[in-house]
């Protein structure tokens, strides 16, 4: 993506398209580049637009899923990790609404400790990065209720 430096917002819908993918070999294939992928988007195009930014994060909550259920914890753990650049290159809202609720339930219920920490690391850089106080409060108050 690199490489192609102001194209690749083309390949926008081809990276939701294989986020959304159900293959797990191509999923665990694309995990290790998602945020490289992502902030390279974010560079070369604002997503301030709504609706590809909401797209851009189902995509990424449909592949979280997916590998929670695949039973291979190492792939889970590194997409949580990798989902930390979310808050840097979505809108704030999109990024909290989308991932707080799935970040929180993971830190929680998660049963490999890897995963855990993961998600509990992504879910401070989150709270790090929204940027309504109303928001961050909610969040801090739901981290400390459990």
């Amino acid at each position: 993506m690199k490489l192609l430096g102001s194209k690749c917002v083309q390949l926008r819908a081809q990276l939701i398209a294989l986020l959304n993918d159900t293959n797990f070999d191509v999923l665990q294939a694309i995990v290790p580049n998602i945020s490289d992928a992502l902030e390279q988007i974010a560079r070369t195009e604002t997503l301030v637009d709504d609706v590809a930014s909401q797209q851009l994060a189902r995509a990424l909550v449909s592949c979280e899923r997916i590998l929670h259920q695949s039973h291979n914890w190492r792939a889970h753990a590194a997409v949580l990790a990798q989902l930390e650049c979310a808050p840097r290159v979505l809108p704030a809202d999109i990024a909290h609404n989308t991932l707080s609720g799935i970040l929180l339930e993971r830190v929680q219920n998660a049963r490999p400790l890897p995963c855990r920490l993961a998600a509990a690391r992504t879910l401070l850089v989150l709270l790090r990065h929204t940027a309504r106080a109303d928001q961050r409060t909610q969040l801090r108050d739901r981290i400390i209720s459990g």
